[in-house]
């Protein structure tokens, strides 16, 4: 796993979740939002377990 991933998914679900005013978008975007947090928090748990 790339370490950039969580803040590139971050980035993506906040620029969906911004530049659509739709629901969809908004959940599109706090889903990406949420991928990117749990590739961080496995990231972070793999390091410290390690």
């Amino acid at each position: 796993m790339r370490s950039e991933l969580p803040a590139m998914l971050a980035l993506a679900g906040g620029s969906v979740s911004i530049s659509t005013a739709t629901a969809v978008g908004v959940v599109a975007g706090v889903a990406l939002i949420a991928l990117s947090t749990t590739f961080a928090v496995a990231g972070i748990s793999r390091v410290l377990g390690n």
